[in-house]
């Protein structure tokens, strides 16, 4: 819906982000796309950068790259990674901040070097960890623009959106997701 609440997006989308500057995430039977509004439509977005959107919640959820852990968060029920954090697991992350923007490349010649994650057993799963804020920082997974989230300076994506590099498995009794890739 726009400010007006008038529909924008038909209600046909297993999921659509919030628009910014005219984009939208949506997710349909599994497979993520990007809607484009006209650039006569107003600005959707009345956010403020750094404005608190939403609570991040602790995770007994553990995600693997290539069999190497990432740390998690939650937000909104998803399993997100930092995306500066993939840097250590044979992705390029660079910045840009003339564009403000930060795009991710996998590169196959890259050592992992992952980060010690060790699982967190003081915290309630689901529990408040900390808020997450509007940004206008803009992430790309190999040039495809995703849905990112801001704490303490560093940059949340949902770990789905790395799947077009490999294939995920979940496994509900470890409560663990594997992105293996190929």
């Amino acid at each position: 819906m726009d400010t007006s609440g008038n529909l924008i997006v038909p209600l046909i989308y297993d999921y659509a982000s919030f628009f910014d500057e005219g984009l939208a995430m949506v997710k349909k039977d599994g497979k993520y796309g990007i809607l484009e509004i006209e650039k006569t439509s107003p600005p959707i977005s009345s956010h403020k950068v750094g404005e608190v959107l939403g609570d991040v919640l602790y995770s007994d959820i553990t995600a693997y790259i290539n069999g190497q852990a990432i740390p998690t968060s939650i937000i909104k029920g998803r399993t997100l990674i930092t995306v500066e954090d993939l840097f250590y697991y044979g992705f390029d992350v660079v910045w840009n901040a003339k564009d403000k923007t930060l795009n991710v490349e996998l590169n196959k010649d890259k050592t992992f070097a992952p980060l010690a994650v060790t699982k967190d057993t003081a915290n309630k799963p689901g529990t408040f960890k900390q808020k997450y804020v509007y940004t206008d920082i803009k992430t790309y997974i190999s040039g495809e623009l995703v849905e990112s989230f801001a704490i303490n300076g560093v940059t949340l994506i949902d770990f789905n959106s790395l799947g077009k590099f490999g294939a995920f498995t979940w496994n509900e009794k470890t409560r663990e997701i594997k992105l293996t890739i190929g």
